[in-house]
């Protein structure tokens, strides 16, 4: 056999092995993600989670303290990945959650109706900054201080009715919405 067919045919056969080895690493890759389908309406987290359980295999980890405050999951999917339909899930909730060999843990997250509201407080007639000045939502214990500009930032939830603004020697006075 010549020397240069011999080479061609070496360099088919790699080629060849090259394709069945992406083939059966494309196979492997598509029955590791999980897939998963849900229908439930104003369903507890407790119980979603005991379907996906049994639909996947992955156990969930959290403590009851979590799931106290958490609310009713409505969802529709089917044949979606794990992961998008825990996103699907969370994006309403004040959880968060990392996925684990194949434990799902539910910890606490950053709470979702929260806005962020920056201001200025001056004095009326000349509107020069106030430093020092305590703005906080009020009924909660959440508060700032004006900085030297006379300006603030606090984060607030959604469902926040006013801010009051206190200051020694001033009247306090409620911003609302």
């Amino acid at each position: 056999m010549p020397k240069r067919l011999y080479l061609k045919l070496l360099l088919t056969m790699r080629l060849t092995i090259v394709i069945i080895i992406a083939c059966f690493m494309q196979v492997s890759a598509s029955s590791l993600a999980q897939k998963v389908t849900l229908n439930k309406s104003s369903a507890s987290l407790r119980s979603v989670f005991k379907e996906l359980n049994q639909q996947t295999g992955y156990n969930f980890f959290y403590t009851d303290n979590l799931l106290e405050n958490s609310s009713p999951v409505t969802i529709n999917v089917k044949d979606a990945e794990l992961s998008a339909v825990l996103n699907q899930i969370f994006a309403e909730q004040n959880l968060d959650f990392i996925i684990r060999n194949k434990t799902v843990v539910i910890k606490a997250g950053i709470p979702v109706s929260q806005e962020v509201i920056s201001g200025f407080v001056g004095d009326a007639k000349d509107r020069k900054p106030i430093q020092g000045v305590t703005v906080s939502i009020k009924g909660t214990k959440s508060a700032v201080q004006t900085d030297k500009n006379g300006k603030f930032t606090i984060s607030i939830s959604k469902g926040a009715e006013s801010l009051e603004i206190r200051f020694f020697g001033y009247n306090t006075v409620n911003v609302t919405n």
